[in-house]
């Protein structure tokens, strides 16, 4: 996410061009509207991330062979709940040899909630 104050400056400034100056071209107009289009990126993106909170973490958690709790990262660290559609989401983990290991989830925002009951990985036996 862009910088709300450096955008606000560079469009004051534009703004601010003199009259019959060179900056009053074509090229200015698209300039102003870039800055303004950045503006209102900006405030989407932070209403997005104010109302994002899901802890991504919540419910999540690694353990070694010998039953140690290992701390994750997570990116993205945050999931835009503004927009419907699915994201990758990585989870990096250090063992105690400093060896990293990256495990993936889906994430999906949707306006439905389907809650699906029996879908846990089992193993069947095999027949020959």
């Amino acid at each position: 996410m862009k910088d709300i104050e450096e955008i606000k400056k560079a469009y004051e400034k534009e703004l601010n061009v003199k009259p019959g100056s060179m900056p009053e071209s074509l090229a200015h107009s698209h300039r102003l509207e870039e800055l303004k289009s950045d503006m209102d990126n900006y405030e989407k993106e932070k209403h997005a991330y104010e109302v994002s909170n899901y802890d991504l973490l919540k419910g999540v958690k690694f353990t070694d062979q010998f039953g140690n709790q290992l701390r994750a990262s997570v990116k993205p660290d945050w999931i835009d709940q503004t927009k419907v559609g699915e994201t990758v989401v990585k989870y990096e983990v250090l063992d105690d040899d400093k060896q990293k290991h990256i495990f993936e989830r889906k994430v999906t925002v949707s306006r439905f909630e389907i809650t699906p009951e029996g879908l846990n990985d089992i193993v069947i036996p095999y027949e020959e």
